[in-house]
């Protein structure tokens, strides 16, 4: 029953509280983890179809901070249950928790991918691609995963508290460029250059991100070969230094660099 009430909650987008929150309401509980994993394991080997029984296997794992085995129990269930989102999104998690590091690449950031392909608004799926990115230092784009999460939470909720706070820090390690809706400065061909754009508060994400709450700005253009938003090797490109925030002059830029 715990494990179920964990699934749900707003706090699950966060590996680490999720832990932290089903041994403890286990520890209220009274309820012995490693008797109720042995019993499921026991009913599992009866019944190895059962992808639900599984994944709450391999949540129980995680919880006990056991990740090789989360993973493996995860894998199963996912194996079961190739097409469901939520599952690959937690089997993804698994991938990257049972790792030296705990990092997000390779096989566990392609579900993340493949997931947002076919469901971009998937919730725990942008807070995990938003961790992968700030790992990897592409702090831009952990702040664009993040500033596409927060419209989908609670206002004002602990979550949505902490998600802004990972922005922030993002934004502070160097994560400088404004986003901006893909309506109003969306993917343009290479053929429809030169253009000209005029940025102001109307084209925020969201309204308590405006241009004018930051003194300075970063402007850049890209030229992308994958048509992904995320600069690749192989890219043209120009980013600007800081720009004053009220400045009111047209600026120029020049796309003349590769994105190494």
């Amino acid at each position: 029953i715990l494990l179920y009430q964990v699934k749900g909650e707003p706090a699950a987008l966060d590996p680490t509280r999720m832990v932290a929150s089903t041994a403890q309401s286990a520890e209220e509980h009274g309820i012995d983890m490693d008797q109720a994993v042995a019993g499921l394991v026991a009913k599992l080997k009866e019944n190895p179809d059962n992808a639900e029984g599984w994944a709450l296997l391999g949540r129980a794992y995680q919880s006990m901070g056991k990740f090789a085995e989360s993973r493996d129990a995860l894998k199963k269930a996912w194996e079961l249950m190739p097409d469901n989102h939520d599952l690959t999104v937690e089997y993804a998690q698994a991938l990257a928790l049972s790792k030296e590091g705990r990092r997000i690449d390779g096989e566990s950031r392609k579900l993340i991918e493949d997931v947002l392909k076919a469901d971009p608004d998937h919730q725990r799926a942008l807070w995990l691609l938003g961790i992968s990115d700030y790992q990897s230092a592409d702090y831009n784009a952990a702040i664009t995963a993040w500033n596409r999460l927060l419209p989908a939470l609670p206002p004002g909720s602990d979550i949505a508290e902490s998600v802004r706070a990972q922005i922030s820090d993002a934004q502070q390690l160097g994560g400088t460029v404004a986003s901006t809706k893909p309506s109003s400065l969306g993917m343009r061909t290479a053929s429809e250059l030169p253009l000209t754009v005029v940025l102001d508060d109307s084209m925020g994400m969201m309204p308590s991100m405006k241009l004018s709450m930051f003194p300075n700005v970063v402007i850049g253009a890209r030229i992308s070969k994958s048509g992904n938003a995320t600069a690749q090797a192989g890219d043209l490109q120009i980013v600007t230094g800081a720009i004053d925030v009220n400045r009111k002059e047209p600026l120029d830029l020049v796309i003349d660099s590769v994105v190494p």
